[in-house]
């Protein structure tokens, strides 16, 4: 399982970079074009912008583990295990829940958009169905965090 999990970050890892890679260069093309051949390229500034939703989504939901985030911890570092184990219960549920309960409205918007995009003509709902790749992740992230908070061996969840 350890191995299934590492090749699939990987592999997201490796979609990310290129995305990341095509966002930075069609954006220094719109500089580029905008600036120095003073004729801005639409198609640039709409691949660059996808390209930036869809790294940013698939970056937060597969690639930042939970304890990467920005975090203020000052009252949460001076709790004891149990009672930091109960907050992050509490937390876990919350964030699951609530991001669980946006699953079946972001799928209903997503499956009913019938907007295309201003110049690729590319279905708006391709280009945010990353925002539903990114709910459902943290959605299973979450369930994965609270079978570890709720087992035998939950102090490696803290």
């Amino acid at each position: 399982m350890k191995r299934i999990a590492d090749l699939l970050s990987r592999g997201v890892e490796i979609v990310v970079v290129a995305l990341f890679g095509i966002m930075f260069v069609t954006f220094l093309y719109q500089v580029f074009s905008r600036y120095v051949l003073n004729s801005p390229s639409s198609i640039s500034e709409e691949v660059s912008l996808m390209s930036f939703i869809w790294t940013l989504f698939l970056g937060c939901a597969f690639l930042v583990r939970d304890r990467e985030h920005v975090t203020i911890d000052i009252v949460y570092g001076k709790l004891g295990h149990q009672a930091r184990r109960a907050s992050l219960i509490i937390a876990t549920l919350a964030v699951g829940g609530l991001f669980a309960a946006a699953v079946p409205d972001t799928y209903d918007f997503l499956a009913t958009l019938r907007q295309r995009t201003p110049v690729l003509s590319w279905p708006f709902k391709w280009v945010f169905s990353c925002f539903l790749i990114f709910l459902v992740a943290v959605v299973a992230r979450s369930a994965w965090r609270l079978i570890g908070l709720l087992g035998p061996r939950w102090q490696r969840s803290l």
